[in-house]
């Protein structure tokens, strides 16, 4: 009895350890998220920026409006009042800047400024130029020229950038002379060879960043992807927009990249990074856009990054109605933390004016900023997404403690399955927990070691240089192993209460203790996962959580393991528990245990030996298509969202401050809170009861994942991500409260009719006079394992 008494002690005292351990991950998440959640709430400012090609186009038709004879695409005087008029209604609507384009040669041959033309096409308009052309080019090359009283600007900017991409072809002033009293153009005429017109960047045009400027509003640089032309040819396309100080600076916005690439992407990174260090421009993430050569390129930045969210151009195409475009700005915003709102405007109807288009698209952006200020949020220049600096001791600490909790569930899961399958003799004297507190030496070592290899794995790839590894393997760890503990940890505090009573008042108290241990250790995850992946790489999210998948379903893996051998273990042969003398099919002589494997092998040939009925093929069938749902549902796009949910989803967005997951307070928190009220007497049931216990905990368990998952959106606020939690958590144990009460009160009608008492009895029937021993309870041992019905498993009756 000492031994025994000492063996406890000691356990005791392991256990404070491993606590201890977990509040001290716990602070030092603390230091890292506090930081964080401070930066995150003074970030409030957002900048609408309407799109550059959309409103030039827009003041191109109010100047046709006015002069109808006016040619298209020409920069006339009506054409540069009529922007102006428009971009000081766009400053009054509460517009932060406008993306301006980078001019193409193909953008000034649209303008008319140059002629970009075929060989062919040339020699088809009897042009003199093809006489001067050098022989021997394909039909289709393209020839590019111009003539005196073109855009000064454009002129220069051709000068400078065509020796690099084109070859000259006909030079005047080396003595040509004119065709048949038709001049030959007096700038040149250049072979484009196999460079495309809208391949040669010529820069940001000057007019239009003056007339944005000068209506007091900010250049937010839309500058083309691919390479450069030449050494300084970024410097010569940014021209005049960041020359003047810090003054000039303040009116230049986030550098947005247009394209699939980043400027500099074919081995021109580090001459980009000169330019844009040189002027403090911040770098535009746009969601749902990947860019070749930006995480490199924000790497040599400094990580000067601004999160973006734009409506497509096949969106707006699509008519989407601009309630619903105000609302999907708005979460954006909130949700996750975009602090740049790139505008595309609606475009004309047919038979529709430029006039009222304008009226429209200014109601729209006046509604989207109303909207905003509404919502406590400033209007202006974003700040780049705050960078935290690293805390190596933080993150080792988690480590630590994910390993441990990696390391202890992963022992207590194992046991589990050596006892249900009869690998070694129950001992229930020692059990003080079903499932997860066996507080063994083996647990507490199995522990150590997995703290040991988890903070040896982080060190290693940290010290290697692979910084976003080393906090995504750990966040896996971490978002793989809490949500399993949490449940089983929790169906441990339940049957500590319970201790095997009938009573409903005692198994709703069981419940409450259960739901607090799942919480604890689920939010002790969660905020684990957050402080891992607090970097300013995964907060504008150009590195992400990677393992979404396998953070979903293995959990569940492993709980389905632990509850289906409860299902099946009590009515195979093979898997009954070993008893006193042996003698019973699959059971062996008190002490003694069996060959590794040998249980493993017994219930391997019964299922393999067992007819299946089609009930159950269909049922079957059913849990793995929901299986192929809840997983395909992880992903942004796998599975198009029907109406109807989106319907309710904007009915959550408008009722709460943030939208709580549907999978938690709808599935995950109602089923958890009954699998934590029904276990302690389904368990032991009937097959069916013991089958309902383990769809009950499996169904609550993908709330507990669904709470870690949503810390695991770095991109997303803290706090957001808090208050989303506890509104789900909230509304879950509503549900399932009152789902409990209906069902109970159910009950209890029906007893009184049928003359059976006054009360009513949350065991399965035929169970009410069942002995403690016989509800997974055993003297002084809370949670140990029961037997058939009809067969009383007390210590008695199962060795040692």
């Amino acid at each position: 009895m000492s031994t025994g008494r000492r063996g406890y002690g000691q356990s005791r005292k392991l256990l404070a350890a491993f606590l201890a351990l977990l509040l001290a991950a716990l602070a030092a998440s603390g230091a890292v998220l506090w930081p964080r959640h401070v930066a995150e709430e003074a970030a409030v400012r957002v900048a609408v920026v309407v799109d550059g090609a959309e409103l030039f186009g827009l003041a191109e038709a109010l100047a046709r409006e006015t002069d109808p004879g006016a040619a298209p695409h020409r920069r006339d005087a009506a054409f540069w009042e009529a922007l102006r008029r428009l971009l000081v209604q766009l400053r009054e609507a509460g517009v932060t800047g406008v993306g301006v384009y980078e001019w193409t040669l193909e953008d000034a041959a649209q303008r008319g400024e140059v002629f970009v033309l075929s060989r062919a096409s040339l020699e088809a308009m009897g042009s003199p130029i093809a006489a001067h052309l050098p022989p021997g080019g394909a039909p289709g090359e393209l020839v590019a020229g111009w003539t005196e009283g073109r855009d000064p600007w454009v002129v220069r900017r051709l000068n400078e950038t065509l020796p690099y991409v084109a070859t000259p072809a006909v030079q005047p002033a080396s003595g040509v002379e004119p065709s048949e009293g038709r001049p030959l153009p007096a700038a040149g005429v250049w072979l484009l060879g196999r460079s495309s017109p809208g391949e040669i960047v010529l820069g940001f045009h000057p007019g239009e960043v003056r007339a944005v400027h000068d209506a007091g509003l900010a250049v937010f640089p839309r500058l083309r992807g691919g390479g450069l032309a030449a050494p300084g040819d970024l410097g010569r396309r940014l021209g005049g927009l960041f020359q003047g100080g810090a003054g000039a600076a303040a009116r230049v916005g986030p550098v947005l990249f247009w394209g699939t690439t980043v400027t500099g992407y074919s081995g021109d990174l580090e001459r980009v990074e000169e330019e844009l260090a040189a002027a403090g421009a911040a770098l535009g993430v746009i969601e749902f856009a990947p860019q070749l050569g930006l995480e490199s390129l924000a790497r040599l930045t400094g990580f000067r990054l601004v999160r973006v969210h734009s409506i497509t151009e096949r969106e707006m195409a699509a008519g989407i109605p601009p309630g619903t475009a105000v609302e999907r700005w708005l979460r954006a915003v909130r949700e996750r933390q975009v602090r740049l709102l790139y505008v595309r405007l609606y475009l004309p109807e047919t038979g529709q004016g430029a006039a009222a288009l304008v009226d429209h698209n200014l109601a729209y952006l006046r509604r989207l900023t109303g909207e905003l200020m509404a919502a406590g949020y400033g209007l202006g220049m974003p700040e780049p997404v705050p960078a935290p600096p690293a805390q190596p001791w933080a993150l080792g600490l988690i480590a630590l403690a994910a390993g441990a909790c990696a390391g202890g569930t992963a022992w207590a899961v194992w046991a589990w399955l050596r006892r249900e399958l009869g690998l070694v003799p129950a001992r229930p004297e020692r059990e003080r927990g079903v499932f997860l507190l066996q507080l063994d030496r083996g647990f507490f070592i199995a522990a150590a070691a997995g703290a040991l290899v988890a903070v040896a794995l982080f060190s290693a790839l940290w010290l290697k240089g692979y910084t976003v590894l080393a906090r995504q393997a750990l966040a896996l760890l971490a978002a793989v192993c809490f949500p399993a503990i949490a449940v089983l940890a929790g169906l441990d505090a339940a049957l500590a209460v319970v201790r095997g009573k009938r009573e409903p008042l005692r198994q709703l108290a069981g419940a409450a203790a259960g739901f607090g241990a799942a919480l604890a250790f689920t939010w002790s995850g969660a905020l684990f996962v957050a402080a891992l992946l607090t970097d300013v790489r995964f907060l504008a999210k150009i590195a992400e959580f990677r393992g979404v998948k396998l953070a979903h379903v293995a959990p569940l893996a492993v709980l389905a393991v632990v509850v289906g051998l409860r299902v099946a273990g009590r009515s195979q042969p093979g898997l009954e528990p070993a008893a006193p003398g042996g003698g019973a099919e699959g059971s062996l002589p008190e002490g003694a245990a069996p060959r590794l494997g040998s249980g493993i092998v017994s219930a391997a040939r019964y299922w393999l030996n067992r007819s299946i009925r089609l009930s159950e093929l269909l049922v079957g069938l059913a849990l793995a298509a929901a299986l192929w749902v809840y997983v395909m549902r992880t992903g942004n796009d796998a599975l198009p969202v029907p109406a109807f949910e989106a319907a309710f989803r904007r009915f959550l967005e408008q009722s709460f401050a943030v939208r709580p997951r549907t999978k938690e307070f709808l599935i995950g928190h109602p089923a958890l809170l009954w699998a934590f009220v029904y276990w302690p007497v389904l368990a032991d049931g009937s097959r069916r009861h013991r089958a309902l216990a383990a769809a009950l905990v499996l169904a609550g368990a993908i709330g507990q994942i669904s709470v870690i998952n949503s810390f695991a959106h770095a991109h997303t606020a803290v706090a957001v991500s808090a208050v989303r939690t506890g509104w789900g958590l909230l509304l879950g144990l509503a549900l399932g409260a009152a789902a409990f009460g209906a069902v109970e009160g159910v009950k209890l009608l029906a007893s009184r009719r049928a003359g059976r008492g006054k009360g009513t009895s949350l065991l399965p029937p035929g169970r009410e006079g069942a002995p403690p021993e016989r509800l997974g309870a055993v003297p002084g041992a809370v949670g140990s394992r029961g037997g058939k019905p009809g067969r009383a498993v007390g210590p008695s009756s199962r060795g040692g």
